[in-house]
């Protein structure tokens, strides 16, 4: 296998992601996590026990006695009849406890007959991926196939931390090591629980595991628990396909299909087995049923059992178990709410898909549901298990004036946070992370950070504590971060529609929670208005009228903003995942920075990354004077006390090389710092200011004129060289 610290660039990572199935709940979310890694360009492969469809980059390893290496077949193997075998031999042990708790799901240890490091695909992959992987992992065996490799453990469930159960309930074992299991009814401290507690922490310890949660609320609690406090635990949430959920354009041709009385709301609910007491559905009923009087209809999809059926004095629609993803989001489209009243869940695809086809959400406050439902705002958020609350918040949700408008507000929210694209964005940061420091440092990889809290909330685990140079990541249980530093961008516009939303869609995807938007329009008539309304509740301040300028309207929106960190990009560029978080651990570690940029770089016109400059400007106020050096100021971030001593202003009298003067101000008293990282870039396409080069040129050579001559003439000239570039390694600042 190719040296993983001296990967040659057209030798790519080789990822394996390894999952009980390519479908189903957690199945389908690692399947889409795969296919958006390949459509943008990694190496990925996924390994299952079951397959379904027609990929050929999806294999199924086969069971049994395997001699020598194979290549995993692309053809659908004989392993149906030995998971049903598996699934049996659990099942006989969770019944051989005849105290168990009614609600125990299932009950699996690390019983498999799959002989991982036969398999060419695993013994060629710098990185294995894993997801819900019951059946095919032995922690022995694991330790030994997996034996040099960067383990990636994306939780879909609480089983990697627990000795056996999928979801503990109100058990609090997992903190310890397991034993008397309350959900198997045990009062036994050696029990399977114990037992599979054991084995998994031989394994773990074994290993070079990074344990990624797409929820905060898995993330904190995989963060406490005995098994993973060893290991920093990231938060990436799951992507979706927002090309396929969608709100569907013949709502009303779907509704008649189904025989859904005029003027009537929909209220949705679905779940794979209904009858599972994790997923609620009692407590909806219940609360629908304190909704008797109004023009209700219910809809669910899953397996609905007779009994559940006649517990409800309202017209119910079984639409059954779907699979097909474009049948789905045209259910999700016919209706007026979606009703997620589960007790304990992770991360359910069933709300972003609701979201993203402009659905609003209503569900209690569990699990990850508040990272994506906001309060009032793209949903409402009971309180746990609160059957009033929950009636009060569908019928708010459904015939409340402020909820109008709020599925829109839902498909917003869950579009910029819960794409595919910013996902595998996040992954492949961290896989580049793994593999290489240096290959981080030229990518831009940063640690991925979570979506924002909802409003009023305090952040689970957004930045971690902060040293005075370098920031450590933490191996214990997880506390409370503080606050990182608020972060203001300032967005100049004009009759830029065609590039404000992936520009938009480039800051809030970084999920940074203590963010300040300013857009400042120059009243254009091209569409921006409407994108901006579509935006509002995730911008702290917008305005589209006429104005001086590009320049005044920076100058307006920096004096405007609040925030300790500042920096503006044009609405026609793009900044780079992860870089709001880089830029912040910078800050905060090292308060002598008190400006910095990042590696120059360039999208072409359709967004595409085109060219990342091979060396990084080394910019002293010498070199920079000489016109020796430049500063591509996509990707430079400042103090707002380095802003204020340098006059808190923009030379409005230089239509095309402002930043230039700005940035000479600022050389005046602080050294400029470079940062191995990819921040921000420009992008290339016919409309641009800069294709001006004469006129840039001259007024750049006006600037750098003067500012020899004040240079000159100072008694003390600020003139110090430049710093080392400052290198940004997982959770660690180098300077």
């Amino acid at each position: 296998m190719t040296n993983q610290h001296n990967r040659p660039a057209d030798n790519p990572i080789k990822v394996v992601h390894l999952s009980h199935t390519n479908f189903g709940g957690a199945g389908k979310a690692a399947y889409r996590l795969h296919q958006a890694l390949c459509l943008s360009g990694v190496d990925s492969t996924m390994i299952v026990l079951n397959r379904k469809g027609d990929d050929p980059t999806v294999r199924a390893i086969p069971h049994g006695k395997v001699e020598g290496t194979i290549d995993c077949p692309m053809l659908y193997p004989p392993n149906v009849a030995y998971s049903q075998r598996v699934w049996t031999y659990w099942c006989e042990k969770i019944y051989s406890y005849p105290n168990r708790h009614k609600a125990i799901e299932i009950f699996t240890d690390d019983y498999s007959e799959v002989e991982l490091h036969c398999a060419r695909e695993i013994q060629e992959a710098d990185i294995i991926n894993l997801h819900w992987v019951p059946g095919l992992i032995n922690w022995h065996n694991a330790a030994t196939a997996f034996r040099g490799k960067k383990v990636v453990w994306t939780m879909h469930d609480m089983n990697p931390f627990t000795g056996g159960c999928h979801y503990a309930g109100s058990c609090t074992n997992f903190l310890r090591e397991c034993g008397s299991c309350p959900m198997l009814g045990s009062q036994d401290p050696a029990d399977i629980s114990h037992e599979g507690w054991q084995a998994k922490m031989a394994g773990y310890r074994q290993l070079d595991l990074h344990p990624v949660a797409p929820s905060r609320w898995l993330a904190a609690t995989a963060s406490e628990s005995s098994l993973l406090s060893p290991f920093p635990v990231r938060v990436i949430p799951n992507g979706f396909p927002t090309g396929v959920f969608r709100p569907f354009a013949r709502r009303d041709e779907v509704r008649r299909g189904y025989g859904v009385p005029e003027g009537a709301k929909v209220v949705l609910f679905g779940a794979e087995n209904l009858a599972n007491e994790r997923k609620g559905f009692i407590y909806l009923l219940e609360a629908l049923r304190g909704l008797s009087g109004e023009n209700l209809v219910l809809a669910v999809f899953g397996m609905l059992q007779e009994e559940l059926r006649n517990q409800l004095n309202l017209p119910i629609i079984n639409l059954g178990y779907v699979e097909e993803e474009e049948t789905l989001a045209a259910l999700y489209s016919m209706a007026d709410v979606f009703a997620i009243p589960s007790i304990e869940d992770n991360l359910p695809n069933t709300v972003v898909e609701a979201m993203l086809c402009g659905v609003p959400v209503v569900g209690f406050d569990v699990g990850g549901i508040p990272d994506m439902v906001l309060h009032r705002e793209t949903g409402f958020v009971a309180p746990a298990r609160d059957v009033k609350a929950l009636a009060d918040g569908i019928r708010w949700t459904l015939f409340h004036p402020e909820a109008q408008g709020m599925g829109e507000k839902a498909r917003q929210r869950a579009f910029a946070t819960y794409s595919l694209e910013a996902q595998a964005a996040h992954y492949s940061a961290l896989y580049r992370e793994l593999m290489s420091p240096a290959e981080a440092l030229s990518s831009g990889a940063a640690a991925p950070v979570a979506p924002p809290p909802p409003a009023g909330s305090a952040p689970t685990l957004s930045a971690p504590s902060v040293g005075s140079t370098a920031l450590a990541a933490s191996t214990g249980s997880t506390k409370v971060p503080p606050q990182p530093p608020r972060l203001s961008v300032v967005i100049p516009s004009y009759n830029y529609a065609r590039y404000l939303e992936p520009c938009l869609d480039s800051i809030l995807s970084q999920g940074y929670p203590n963010l300040e938007l300013l857009v400042l329009d120059g009243g254009s008539s091209d569409g921006t208005v409407d994108i901006l309304k579509r935006y509002e509740k995730h911008i702290s301040f917008w305005r589209s009228h006429k104005d001086a300028g590009q320049y005044a309207a920076i100058e307006e929106g920096l004096n405007r903003s609040t925030g300790e960190i500042m920096t503006w990009l044009n609405a026609d560029d793009k900044f780079h995942p992860g870089s709001f978080d880089a830029v912040s651990r910078i800050f905060a570690a090292a308060p002598e920075v008190e400006w910095l940029m990042g590696r120059p770089n360039s999208f072409d016109e359709n967004g595409v990354q085109k060219h990342v400059l091979t060396f990084l400007p080394m910019n002293s106020r010498a070199k920079y004077l000489a016109d020796e050096e430049f500063i591509q100021q996509e990707g430079v971030f400042w103090r707002r006390s380095l802003w204020q001593r340098s006059g808190a202003y923009i030379d409005g009298t230089l239509p095309l090389a402002a930043d230039l003067e700005l940035w000479a101000r600022f050389f005046r008293s602080a050294r400029l710092f470079s940062v191995d990282l990819l921040l921000a870039g420009f992008r290339d396409h016919p409309l641009q200011k800069s294709k001006d080069k004469a006129g840039y040129t001259a007024e750049a050579d006006r600037v750098l004129a003067r500012e020899r001559e004040l240079f000159a003439a100072e008694k003390a000239p600020f003139n110090p060289p430049a710093p080392l570039p400052i290198l940004v390694r997982g959770d660690e600042v180098i300077l």
